[in-house]
Order: C-alpha cells, then sequence, then structure tokens
C-alpha cells in the first residue's frame, strides 16, 4: 500500500523504474552495512541508538504524512503528469522507500547484529544471500502490486495509505520507545 500510494498518478514503466530503484539501492544499503558492520557508527561517533531514533522520526513524519494525506514534497503536479514531466524513479525510490522503510534502522542494525554472529564464510554468504532474496522477493511484490493498482479503487487506495500511515507511526515510536530504553530514558 505504501509503494502503491507513493507511486500513484505514475505510468507503468515509472512505477517498475521505481521498483527497480528502491530495491537495488535497499540492497546496497544493507549489504554496506554487513561490510562496515560498527565501524561505520565508530567513524562518525553516531551510537546505533542515535541511529534508530533518527530512523524513528523520520518514519514517524513519514506516517504523519500518509495518515493526512500529504502528497510527499517530490510529488508531481497535475500538470506535470499530463505533459509527461512527472518526477524521476529516484523521487520516492531512495527516500522514504528505500531507506527508511525498507533499509531502515531495524532491517540495519539487525544486519550488522548478523555480521557480527557470524562465524566462517558460509555464515557472511548466507546473510548476504539473504538480503538479496529479500529485496527480491520485494521487487517481486513491487511488481504485482504494480498491476493490481490500476484495477483497485481509489477509495480503498485512501483506507490502505491512511491505515499504513498509523502503521508507520506506531513503528516510529516502537523504534523511539526501544531506543529510550536501551538510554536508560524508559524503564
Amino acid at each position: 500500500a505504501i509503494y502503491v500510494s507513493m507511486t500513484r498518478g505514475d505510468t507503468q514503466a515509472h512505477r517498475l523504474a521505481t521498483a527497480k530503484v528502491t530495491t537495488i539501492v535497499g540492497t546496497l544499503i544493507l549489504a554496506f552495512f554487513a561490510l562496515t558492520g560498527q565501524f561505520f557508527f565508530n567513524f562518525f561517533g553516531v551510537s546505533p541508538v542515535a541511529f534508530q531514533i533518527a530512523g524513528g522520526i523520520l518514519l514517524f513524519v513519514i506516517g504523519f504524512n500518509m495518515v493526512f494525506s500529504k502528497e510527499p514534497e517530490s510529488a508531481p503536479t497535475l500538470e506535470e503528469l499530463q505533459q509527461g514531466k512527472g518526477r524521476k524513479a529516484s523521487d520516492v525510490a531512495i527516500t522514504p522507500l528505500a531507506t527508511p522503510l525498507l533499509s531502515g534502522p531495524g532491517a540495519i542494525s539487525g544486519t550488522i547484529i548478523l555480521k557480527e554472529q557470524a562465524q566462517g564464510f558460509l555464515q557472511v554468504a548466507s546473510l548476504y544471500l539473504a538480503i538479496a532474496l529479500c529485496m527480491a522477493s520485494t521487487y517481486l511484490l513491487f511488481r504485482v502490486c504494480n498491476k493490481s493498482s490500476d484495477w483497485l479503487n481509489p477509495l480503498v487506495l485512501k483506507v490502505a495509505n491512511r491505515i499504513f500511515g498509523l502503521v508507520l507511526a506506531a513503528m516510529a515510536a516502537q523504534f523511539i520507545i526501544t531506543a529510550s530504553k536501551q538510554l536508560g530514558i524508559l524503564s
């Protein structure tokens, strides 16, 4: 529903391009964190907890906008769509779809933890394979959504958009609550 609402009004080809960019970028982000692990956070002096809070805030803003039906700033105007001058596939593919939705704080933290726990080449290779399979499955799901979105009732899409916006806002709150507990702010 999130992918469909973010690409509403786009052509089939544009939606497929967005799905492709989203899953490739999501794969690269998770592979990057699997490769660099904790070193990335240490280099920039950022704790994983701070990263989790920042991701929670970003997710909350996206969820809030979905609940109150605000278009992303990069959404094309009706005139642009009619002239074929819509947005680029990367406009919503990178943010918010690839990150923080597909490869957000939870997925990145999980990837780092699994990489640090991996013992031997086979387990490390399995992690990279799992990332690739997860993103390939996501791409296939986006393709199915791409075909089905044309015949879905616009009212159903609006309701689903608001429900998933609420779910995203709740996930964001959970990210922040979990991080606050790790910092000892909440017990």
